[in-house]
């Protein structure tokens, strides 16, 4: 969670009482490496 700019604390308690106002780590790191191969691509 720490590399991906979310406080652990947060995000444990986000889970545990069931408000799931963070999306799941594997969405954030899926919608984060889906960014940077966007970024990266170059046609060609």
């Amino acid at each position: 969670a720490k590399k991906l700019d979310i406080s652990a604390y947060e995000y444990i308690f986000d889970r545990v009482s069931k408000r799931y106002k963070y999306p799941s780590l594997a969405d954030i790191i899926r919608s984060r490496s889906v960014v940077n191969r966007r970024i990266n691509y170059e046609p060609g």
